[in-house]
Parts: structure tokens; sequence; C-alpha cells
């Protein structure tokens, strides 16, 4: 009996650990979508047709959806605008 509950705790206590990351990573990364949305200046977000109020405030509103394509869209043109010596593509 004993065994059978040890070997079953590695699987669940694994599922713990996997939740338990996801979980705030649901929650962190918006809060850091946020802080980085709104460390570039508002020229930056203009360059790139996009108003640097919607970015601050829509992680804050849609959460992690929306701090994800941040990251996959807006802050890689982000970063090209506003650091074009950076740029090593």
């Amino acid at each position: 009996m004993l065994a059978a509950l040890s070997q079953s705790t590695g699987a669940s206590g694994f599922l713990i650990v996997a939740f338990v990351f996801l979980g705030l990573v649901w929650y962190v990364l918006p809060f850091f979508a946020i802080l980085r949305a709104a460390t570039f200046p508002s020229t930056a977000f203009r360059e790139i047709g996009r108003n640097k109020t919607i970015w601050v405030v829509l992680p804050l509103v849609l959460g992690f959806l929306a701090a994800a394509y941040f990251y996959a869209f807006v802050y890689p043109q982000l970063k090209v605008v506003a650091h074009p010596a950076l740029d090593l593509a």
C-alpha cells in the first residue's frame, strides 16, 4: 500500500509543481509586460503605430493573453525602434 502511494506521489508532486509554476507565469507575465511597456517612450509606440496607454492598461485588463501578444509582437518592434544599435537580426 505504501509503495503504491509513494509511486503516485512522485507523479502528482510533479503536477503540483507544474501547476504552481504555470499559475505564477499566468499572473507574473502581465505584471512584467506592464512594466516593460511603461519603460519605453511614447514616441517609440507612435513610430510602430501603437498607443502606449493601451499597452500599459491592456495586460492589466486581459492578463496573460495581452502580455503574451505584447512580448510576441509589440516588444520586438519596440526594441528595434527604441534601440536600433541592439538589433542583431
